[in-house]
C-alpha cells in the first residue's frame, strides 16, 4: 500500500462526479471544487486514437467492453483523496525536476468523472479506462475502473492507480518537451505499421517515466511499502497488448501493438524506477524495433 503520510492535495483537480459524496463523508481535503462549467476538458492512458493531429484519446487497450463493480460511496471518496495526493506528488516531482533544467513544470490537470465525460478530444467512458488528452492537458479518470483494475484484472493495492496517475502524467512531460511531436508527425506517413511502433515507442516512454517518477517520489516522499513494486510490475504485464489481445481476441498480433507487451510495459517501468534518470528512458531511438 503507498504511504500516503500527510502530503497535501493537488489543487489540479476537477471533480465532474454528480454523485453527492459529501452525505457520506465529514471531510473532503479540499477536493471535489470545480468552477462550474469547463469548455475545453480533455483525455488519456492506454491506445491512442486520433481525430486530427490536436487531438489524442489513449486508452489503457484495444476495444473491449469490461464490466464495473459497483463502487461504494465511502471507497469513492477515499480514492479521490488518494488520487489528489498522488497528482500532487507528481507536481513535486516533476516541479523539482523541470526546475532543475532551468524550466518551470505546467502541471497537469486531472479529471474525475462518473460513465462518460466529453470535450475536445472526444468522449471517454469508463470502459475505455483512463486518458490524457494532449491538446487540453488533462487527465479523464473514472474511478469505478480502479475497481475494475481489482475485480477483473487482478490488478491489487494502491500502487497501480499510482502507476496510471504516473503513466499519464508521464504522457503529459513528453508534451511539455515536445516528444509527442514525434508521434504526431507520424500522421504523414501512410504506413499504420509505422505509425502503430511509433505508438509504442510513446507508451513505453510513458510507462518509464513512470518509472523515473516512482524513483524519485520515494527518494523525497518515502512513498514505497512492501510489495508495491511488484503490483507495479503486474499492472504493467495486465496492460501489455498481449494479454489483452489474449482477453479479448484469443489470439496476439504484434503487428496491431500499440503500448508494447506486458513484459515490455514492466521492463520499462523498472528501467525508469532504477536509474531515476528520463535519458535512460529513449524508446525512440532504439533498433530495431523488435529490441524494445
Amino acid at each position: 500500500m503507498v504511504d500516503y503520510g500527510d502530503r497535501g492535495p493537488s489543487s489540479h483537480i476537477e471533480d465532474r462526479d454528480p454523485r453527492e459524496w459529501e452525505k457520506t463523508s465529514p471531510k473532503r481535503s479540499g477536493i471535489g471544487v470545480i468552477a462550474g462549467f469547463l469548455g475545453a476538458l480533455a483525455i488519456g492512458v492506454g491506445g491512442v486514437m486520433i481525430g486530427g493531429v490536436n487531438q489524442v484519446l489513449e486508452f489503457i487497450g484495444i476495444e473491449r467492453q469490461i464490466p464495473i463493480p459497483e463502487l461504494d460511496d465511502a471507497r469513492a471518496l477515499s480514492l479521490k483523496d488518494k488520487a489528489a495526493i498522488l497528482l500532487g506528488d507528481t507536481e513535486r516531482v516533476w516541479g523539482r525536476a523541470f526546475a532543475a533544467q532551468g524550466k518551470t513544470y505546467d502541471p497537469v490537470t486531472l479529471v474525475l468523472y462518473a460513465d462518460q465525460a466529453t470535450g475536445q478530444c472526444g468522449v471517454v467512458t469508463g470502459r475505455q479506462g483512463p486518458v490524457y488528452c494532449a491538446f487540453d492537458r488533462k487527465i479523464y479518470l473514472d474511478l469505478e475502473f480502479i475497481n475494475t483494475l481489482e475485480a477483473e484484472w487482478q490488478a491489487k493495492g494502491d500502487f497501480p492507480m499510482a502507476f496510471i496517475i504516473a503513466h499519464e502524467t508521464g504522457h503529459h512531460v513528453q508534451n511539455l518537451n515536445g516528444e509527442m511531436d514525434r508521434y504526431f508527425n507520424a500522421f504523414s506517413d501512410p504506413n499504420a505499421e509505422a505509425v502503430n511502433q511509433l505508438q509504442v515507442r510513446l507508451e513505453l516512454q510513458a510507462d518509464c517515466y513512470s518509472g523515473v517518477w516512482t524513483h524519485h517520489a520515494e527518494a523525497q516522499f518515502g512513498i514505497l511499502e512492501d510489495g508495491d513494486i511488484e503490483e507495479a510490475i503486474a499492472a504493467a504485464f495486465a496492460f501489455g497488448d498481449d494479454t489483452l489481445q489474449m482477453r479479448t481476441r484469443g489470439v496476439i498480433n504484434e503487428a496491431a501493438f500499440t503500448h508494447g507487451s506486458g513484459e515490455q510495459r514492466a521492463r520499462w517501468f523498472q528501467i525508469g524506477f532504477k536509474s531515476g534518470d528520463l535519458a535512460s528512458c529513449n524508446t525512440w531511438d532504439v533498433q530495431p524495433f523488435d529490441k524494445l
